[in-house]
């Protein structure tokens, strides 16, 4: 059985953070998300990695290791693989996020 899980974060920008697959986050305050870009390798389309919200920006840059997703208040993204994240930043306020995740629990009873 599956129980859905959630909490809400404050992220310092810069700061590396751990999210696994079937993660939804969903931003409270503005955020810029920034995914390696080796999850994007051998040509794989950003849908094969996230589902995002179709209004969201995404910018990819020729001399980035990095996809930076654009999430304004209210936006989600979900990711279909396990990554290292990071907030993008100017300067150092933590941002706010939601995070939704499905918890397996065990039916066996003892």
């Amino acid at each position: 059985m599956d129980k859905l899980m959630e909490t809400i974060i404050s992220q310092l920008p810069g700061k590396i953070f751990r999210l696994r697959k079937g993660v939804t986050i969903t931003a409270i305050d503005t955020v810029i998300l920034a995914l390696p870009k080796a999850l994007f390798a051998g040509g794989k389309s950003i849908s094969t990695v996230v589902d995002a919200d179709e209004r969201m920006n995404i910018a990819i840059h020729p001399d980035s290791e990095n996809v930076l997703f654009y999430l304004q208040p209210g936006m989600s993204l979900t990711l279909k693989r396990s990554s290292e994240s990071y907030i993008v930043a100017k300067d150092d306020h933590p941002r706010r996020m939601q995070i939704k995740w499905q918890e397996r629990r065990s039916t066996n009873s003892r």
